[in-house]
């Protein structure tokens, strides 16, 4: 009898998440605001718009972004830099929280953009692969923590990115007290070596950001 509570408790808790979920659109789609219970956004703007100004307005401009949360960033994106309707914005993530890929889809059709929006919902390492090669002015890297996550985050995204594009990494100098195998520093770090010939580094602080120069 033990041996089925497990999946008892599973089966719960999926009808329960469903059921949230399903109930958090409903309410979502009758609200005129954007949802957001976090803003990892408004510290980095001012240099976003130094970094992305080259692309704000043009047409044709392809962004990609691991780890999209909340939709908060793309939302800003949508908003400041790809403002011609023929600009993209690819948008990567898991969507396991509570209540998070609601609010992502609230969020982005709130913005008036959501035609420009490709939703990709599963893991970075599975999708990263399928994306085609040289297609992304930009890539906003912020997915996992995790220093090996980051790693192949960033290795993956290589090929993706254009030649004069841009890397942004975010959490550099996230949780300095943690296991370095538990924060971004020293993946970051890695590729920096590793691609040292290839980029160029634009910013070194919280975030950093690189450019690919061939």
């Amino acid at each position: 009898m033990l041996s089925l509570l497990p999946g008892v408790y599973n089966t719960i808790r999926s009808s329960y998440i469903y059921a949230y979920n399903h109930w958090l659109r409903l309410s979502l789609r009758t609200s005129n605001d954007y949802s957001y219970t976090k803003d990892y956004v408004t510290m980095h703007v001012r240099n976003w718009q130094v970094w992305l100004a080259d692309w704000v307005g043009k047409p044709e401009v392809r962004f990609l972004e691991i780890g999209s949360h909340e939709g908060r960033s793309a939302v800003w994106f949508l908003q400041n830099v790809l403002t011609h309707p023929t600009s993209t914005l690819d948008c990567i993530d898991l969507f396991t929280g509570k209540g998070l890929e609601p609010r992502f889809d609230h969020n982005i059709l709130k913005s008036g953009r959501r035609g420009q929006v490709r939703k990709h919902k599963g893991r970075s390492d599975a999708i990263l692969p399928e994306l085609p090669e040289a297609y992304f002015d930009v890539i906003y890297v912020d997915g996992s923590h995790r220093a090996a996550d980051v790693l192949l985050d960033a290795a993956l995204s290589w090929r993706l990115l254009k030649c004069n594009g841009l890397i942004i990494f975010d959490d550099y100098l996230w949780e300095m007290s943690k296991p370095a195998a538990q924060r971004p520093q020293i993946a970051i770090d890695l590729f920096l070596e590793a691609y040292a010939l290839r980029l160029r580094v634009v910013h070194h602080g919280y975030q950093v950001v690189v450019q690919r120069t061939s």
